[in-house]
Parts: C-alpha cells; structure tokens; sequence
C-alpha cells in the first residue's frame, strides 16, 4: 500500500503523460540556422551585448542601457510608407537574491509585457530549439498595437546563458510588406557565444 501512495504522488508531482489540458507533449528541439534565403543578405558577424550576431547588410544599429539590461536593436532601411523592418537583442541579469527563471516561464513573462501594449492577440505555443549550440523557446504572435493602432506580428526567442536572460525578437506590420521579418529572423538565428 506505501509503494502505491509513492506511485501516485509521484505520478502527480511529475506528471503521467496527462493533465488536464491533454497529453503531456514531448519538447522537440530542433536546430535553428538561418534560411539558405536569405544567409547571403547578412553582413559578417558583429559583437552584441557580449555574444555575436550576424545583422542584415543595410541595418542600422541602435544601442540603448537600460539598468541591469543591455539593449541592442536594428532598422531596416525606411519603407515608402515611412515603417521599417527590425530586431532586437535583449539581455538581463537577475537581481542577486533573484533566481533565474526556467526558459518556459522566462518567454511567458517577456511575451506578457509585448501582450500589454496589443489588443487583439495572438499567440503560438512554444517550440524548443538550438542557435549554435544554445538551447531557446521560441512564440510567434500578433496583435493590434495600442498607440499606433496597426496590426503587428512578431517572433520572440529566449535563452538562459551564464545566469543571464537572452530575448532576440523581431516584430513588424502584418501582414508583412516585404521580407523583412524573415531577414530579422535569419539573422537572429546567427546568434553566438
């Protein structure tokens, strides 16, 4: 009788390929590289908030501090419409006494704060990757923004590397009115040590 009340805690505490929004499902992790596409349109690799990247040829960088973070985007050229194509790359340092998130609640409460600022939103489950040997979570979205009043869709990838929380995403109108996103995306896809 104990073995069969450990059996069943233990099966509660970690799960018994059911809950009760369905079947527990396996994290596939795929690798991450930059679409053949559009590797070619990437200039060469660049050092960013202590970790490299390969930005699109014609991106302007913009570095922004802010505290703990380090905040490092790019814009593509303007648009004749006035818009322009980017991504960012965030970096955190917890504080201190602060434990460092699991990569699951990491990504829900970064797309929690892109999620404010939306209305009519939409959301990807995760998937499970690796960007040169790095493991990430990655959701795709979109949603209306508050104070432009345009509709936006946009991929946000984050990883946990020495004690530091790592956000690369790109955002841009949707529907998209070029390949804009998808160049953001390669390139974030060049992300290294």
């Amino acid at each position: 009788m104990r073995f069969l009340i450990v059996v069943i805690f233990t099966l509660m505490f970690i799960g018994c390929n059911a809950t009760e929004t369905g079947p527990i499902r396996k994290k596939v992790v795929e690798d991450w590289k930059p679409d053949a596409e559009f590797a070619s349109k990437l200039s060469s690799r660049t050092q960013c908030c202590g970790f490299t990247i390969q930005p699109p040829v014609g991106y302007t960088r913009r570095n922004v501090a802010q505290g703990r973070q380090e905040l490092v985007g790019w814009q593509g050229p303007s648009r004749d419409n006035g818009t322009r194509s980017s991504f960012s790359i965030a970096v955190a340092t917890p504080p201190p006494n602060e434990e460092l998130p699991s990569l699951d609640i990491a990504i829900l409460k970064l797309i929690q704060n892109i999620k404010n600022r939306r209305s009519d939103w939409q959301e990807s489950g995760p998937s499970y990757g690796q960007i040169g040997g790095i493991d990430f979570v990655k959701k795709t979205w979109s949603g209306i923004d508050l104070q432009q009043d345009v509709k936006l869709a946009g991929v946000i990838y984050v990883a946990l590397v020495d004690g530091k929380v790592v956000q690369l995403s790109t955002q841009d109108l949707d529907p998209q009115p070029d390949d804009g996103m998808k160049l953001a995306e390669a390139s974030i896809r060049t992300f290294g040590k």
